[in-house]
Order: C-alpha cells, then structure tokens, then sequence
C-alpha cells in the first residue's frame, strides 16, 4: 500500500511539474512573414523615350500578410539588377527621380518592401531606356573650322556658338575675344542646318546652309550675302570637344 502511494505521488508530482513548464513558455508567438512585392507600373517595362530628369517611378501598393505597415527602397542604374539606391522608408508608391540621366541610355529599377520587422521581399526589375538628345541640344557648342570665297576652297577661319534656344554667335576667327563677331539664329531641319546673321560692327548679313553628318561633329555648306544661302563661297565646321 505504501509502495502504491509513492507512485501514484511521483506521477502527480511530474504531471504538475510538466505543465508548470508549459505554463512558463507562455503562448506560441507566430512567426513574421514577409511583405507581398510590390507591382511596377511606370515607366512600363522596356519603354522608350523617357525623359532624362524627373522621372516618375510608380508602384502599386504592397500588401503585409501580418498586417505590418510597409515602407519602400528604390534601386535605380545602368545595371541589371540594380545596385544604388536612389531613395528608402519611402510611404508612398512614387518616387520622382530628379537627377539627370544619359541620353539614349538603358537603365533598370527595383523595388523593396520592408515589414519594420525583417521581412522584405524584391519586386521584378524593369528597365526603360531614355531618349536621344534633339537636334539642338546634339548642335549646341563652339564650332571651329574655315570659308572659302567664291570657287577658293575654305582657307579662313571662321566659328560658330550654337545655343539651345536657337541663336547663334558667328566669328570670322577662333579667337572670340579679338575676332569680328555676328548674332543670328539658326533652324535645324533633319540634316540640314541654316543660320542667318549679322555682324554687329558692320552690319552685314549672311546666311548659311549645311549638311551635319549622324554624329553631329561635322558639316559642309555654303554660304551667301543677305538671306542667300549660295553664292558666297563654301565652309566646314567641326565640333570641339567640351
């Protein structure tokens, strides 16, 4: 009988020992999942065109199975998959990238979800490409090269300052500080390139026509008195670098 008590308090003594340690573990705590990736939406995949500054970056807004609040890491470059990042603990589902990009350049862009509680997840990589440069901005510098007069070939130095917004400094020497100096405006049309202007001492106009070659480096025309863009002679321009 005595042996039977001792057994049966050494079974109740374990069974409340147990639960008085599953007690102390206290309740399961799940755990965290990550956030759903977020959805790109613009610029569209592989678009065309984009501008070079102030690009838009947009997203839609992912979800947190916990019902964690999100924030977002944008990855924006030329590589794929990007690496810099251009903007984090974003709240919102877009991002105006403000800093200039290259002209007729591929880049590609991600973005991260974070939970606040080491979850994250990647969204795809899409990349756009952005636009070439218009045919003023491809123009625009300091032109060096020579006129000819009449049947000679160009044998006197002559440049030109082409500006974005369609005026142009013309110089009867490369040496702008000493050499006669005229103002015009100038068109582009295709390849075709015509200036017309006046020198400022003298008051005499001229105009020219020309063929810019693909790389924008180089071109040969002619030129005239008045708004003539024939009969004066023949000249070249090449593009110094900047």
């Amino acid at each position: 009988m005595k042996t039977f008590k001792t057994i049966t308090f050494s079974l109740m003594f374990i069974l409340l020992f147990s639960c008085s340690s599953d007690d102390d573990n206290g309740p399961d705590i799940p755990e965290n999942q990550p956030p759903g990736k977020a959805t790109l939406t613009s610029p569209a995949n592989n678009a065309t065109g984009t501008a070079i500054s102030d690009v838009e970056l947009q997203w839609q807004q992912a979800t947190d199975p916990d019902g964690d609040a999100v924030s977002y890491d944008i990855y924006l470059d030329g590589n794929n998959p990007p690496t810099t990042t251009v903007a984090s603990g974003l709240n919102t589902t877009s991002h105006i990238h403000e800093d200039t990009l290259d002209h007729s350049m591929p880049y590609y862009w991600t973005v991260t979800t974070k939970d606040g509680n080491g979850g994250e997840s990647q969204s795809d990589v899409f990349s756009f490409t952005t636009r070439d440069k218009a045919s003023e901005e491809k123009l625009e510098g300091f032109w060096v090269g020579e006129y000819g007069n009449g049947t000679n070939p160009p044998n006197a130095e002559y440049a030109f300052l082409f500006r974005l917004d369609g005026t142009v400094d013309v110089y009867t020497g490369i040496d702008t500080t000493s050499a006669s100096k005229a103002e015009g405006t100038y068109t582009v049309d295709g390849s075709i390139v015509s200036t017309t202007y006046t020198y400022i001492v003298a008051n005499d106009t001229y105009s020219t026509e020309a063929s810019v070659n693909v790389a924008y480096d180089h071109m040969e025309g002619t030129w005239g008195n008045d708004e003539n863009t024939t009969g004066g002679g023949t000249f070249y321009l090449d593009k110094q670098q900047e």
